[in-house]
């Protein structure tokens, strides 16, 4: 592979690596990955993570777009998260999405985001539905995490929501990205779509050669209807007459309390 900055063929578009691609980057997972559902830890909005991720780190020089020196064709990244734990549907609030490097034309540049219910066969079959898309300008940034507020309800019986990354072409403007990801292990594949390197279809990145690009792409939301409300324990409160009878109460026990010390 050649290195961003290296020289290809002025008419070539080929699939990069974010820097170079060489030895050195190897799969070395750590630990099982399994799809996990926790509190969500440093989220906005959300009672519960969905990622298939085992680590949220992002790895320099681990990810690659299709780009020409660098800036960046039609790419898109896609996850499919398995929704049947959450029959009664599922409220996205947020996306949070890896970005190993952003380098925008002005100092930004644009992303859509995209959720989805998936139906009929298992992604990347089946039939798309469109739930929600939020169009971010995502200012220039490295080894973070990007946190995209988008509203989308999934329904109940969905089996599959996909959620997506496009860049759209930056050569034109100048813009560059590519997306964040590490290599130490997930529960389900990374996809990545760009036409103009023959990837016409969503396409594991393990089926292009780069299995250690594990996309750093997670979904922030409740289950439909959200947490049960906390239990409303009433209070007891005087009205006008209960605390003019206090008053009237309080006013014979002083009275009382006088008389006994004058007896006395």
């Amino acid at each position: 592979m050649s290195t961003r900055t290296g020289m290809v063929g002025a008419a070539l578009l080929v699939l990069l690596a974010s820097a170079s691609w060489g030895a050195g980057y190897s799969y070395n997972a750590r630990g099982v990955a399994g799809q996990m559902s926790r509190s969500a830890e440093g989220t906005s909005c959300a009672a519960t993570l969905l990622t298939q991720t085992t680590s949220q780190s992002i790895v320099s020089l681990n990810s690659v777009s299709c780009n020409l020196l660098g800036l960046h064709a039609d790419n898109s990244y896609f996850r499919a998260f398995d929704m049947t734990p959450f029959a009664s549907g599922f409220d996205v609030c947020e996306i949070q999405v890896g970005v190993e490097q952003a380098v925008g034309a002005g100092g930004v540049q644009p992303i859509t985001v995209s959720v989805y219910a998936n139906s009929g066969a298992a992604f990347p079959n089946g039939t798309l539905a469109l739930l929600g898309t939020a169009s971010p300008s995502v200012a220039d940034q490295s080894l973070a995490v990007l946190t995209v507020p988008l509203a989308a309800s999934v329904p109940a019986g969905t089996t599959q929501m996909v959620v997506e990354v496009f860049t759209p072409d930056g050569q034109a403007a100048g813009n560059s990205f590519f997306i964040g990801s590490n290599n130490l292990g997930e529960s389900g594949p990374s996809y990545l779509e760009a036409a103009d390197c023959g990837i016409s279809v969503p396409t594991p990145t393990s089926s292009i050669g780069f299995a250690n690009m594990q996309i750093v792409l997670n979904v922030g939301g409740d289950a439909a209807g959200g947490p049960p409300p906390p239990s409303v324990v009433e209070v007891p409160t005087l009205g006008g007459w209960g605390l003019a009878l206090l008053v009237v109460i309080l006013a014979a026990a002083a009275f009382v309390a006088l008389r006994k010390r004058a007896v006395a």
